[in-house]
């Protein structure tokens, strides 16, 4: 069962103590940046959007893009959509981008879409980019940035759900020691005594 997974190991008896070190070190860098990517999803809230548009989803691209598309299709109605996506194609006089790709979960909605530029109905300049197949001839959605330097907020909370999972694995090495503050050094004929007395420490025994 899958709480087999969770429970406390004797780590005198394992024979690859390496691999299970690593486990051990994925499972709690899992656990933090879930934690932190949850306290990301919660920094602000996303009010008055239409019923065909996740509010999640939302926060999840721009989490994970730095950005997120809304947008309307023709085979789709009038419908307001909205979708992870990558901005593509090239840049205008002002490095705002022409096009973008968008794509979701179940592969249905998958291709380019021209994005509106602000601006552009004043100017026209302002939808070409660097060649006319990069233009934004038929505008259909709007690419919304998190932030003014358009950096994904994952690389932030990738940091630090390392950073703190490392910092807690060492404590979880080092709690050993701490119980018996001494490097057991030994001949290879009392490995096993000393694994064993390890074990107890471990497991907060009396030795």
């Amino acid at each position: 069962m899958w709480l087999d997974e969770f429970a406390l190991v004797d780590t005198s008896r394992i024979k690859n103590r390496k691999k299970y070190a690593k486990m051990e070190n994925d499972r709690r860098y899992v656990m933090e940046f879930m934690e932190k990517f949850n306290i990301a999803m919660n920094r602000y809230r996303i009010l008055n959007l239409p019923e065909t548009i996740s509010d999640r989803v939302v926060l999840q691209s721009m989490i994970i893009h730095g950005n997120a598309i809304f947008f309307r299709l023709p085979e789709f109605g009038e419908n307001l959509f909205c979708l992870p996506g990558v901005p593509e194609g090239s840049v205008n006089i002002n490095g705002d981008y022409t096009k973008a790709h968008v794509y979701s979960k179940n592969g249905l909605i998958n291709k380019e879409i021209d994005l509106y530029i602000k601006g552009s109905a004043e100017a026209n300049v302002l939808n070409k980019g660097v060649t006319q197949s990069f233009d934004s001839k038929n505008p259909s959605g709007v690419i919304v940035w998190e932030n003014k330097s358009r950096f994904p907020f994952i690389f932030t909370v990738d940091y630090f759900a390392r950073a703190i999972s490392d910092t807690y694995r060492t404590i979880d090495v080092a709690k050993a020691y701490m119980k018996r503050p001494f490097i057991p050094i030994c001949e290879e004929s009392m490995v096993a005594s000393v694994e064993e007395i390890l074990g107890k420490i471990i497991s907060n025994e009396e030795v």
